[in-house]
């Protein structure tokens, strides 16, 4: 069975812009709000609220995010730009599904354990791009930088 684990920011997951940084950690938060509510039982209690709290903070984040790589001419843009996209299509079907399970609980698990994937992985794998094209230097070596991310 899947348990809900605790997020932490870690300096692996800087893009170089600080208010995109504040964003993905407050993105984190809400994902660790599901996870602390899935480990008290209370998840499926909060689901409309995490879903809501998504589509409307994610739909701001993505803009302002795809706007700053755009601007920077990242080559991760259009990428950005498509995984955002499904990643919101994701979430109106969480939403869909929400409206009208009877397995709220497991549906929790499921939008944590998606959330809590896509949010480290793409922040690694894509967003993190934005800092080579800021400062038009590589990011330091991930060994460089030690903290965990669980």
């Amino acid at each position: 069975m899947y348990i809900p684990t605790i997020l932490s920011w870690d300096e692996r997951l800087a893009t170089g812009d600080r208010d995109l940084d504040m964003q993905h950690k407050y993105l984190i938060e809400i994902c660790n709000d599901l996870a602390v509510a899935i480990q008290k039982k209370s998840g499926a209690k909060i689901i409309n609220m995490v879903l809501d709290v998504l589509s409307f903070y994610a739909n701001s984040h993505f803009k302002k995010e795809e706007e700053c790589m755009y601007r920077y001419k990242c080559v991760m843009a259009k990428h950005n730009q498509k995984a955002h996209a499904l990643f919101l299509q994701q979430i109106q079907k969480y939403r869909a599904e929400f409206s009208t399970t009877e397995a709220a609980d497991e549906l929790a698990l499921r939008i944590h354990r998606f959330f809590s994937t896509w949010i480290i992985h793409h922040i690694m794998q894509v967003d993190t791009h934005i800092y080579t094209a800021i400062h038009h230097k590589p990011r330091p070596a991930a060994s460089q930088l030690t903290s965990p991310l669980h």
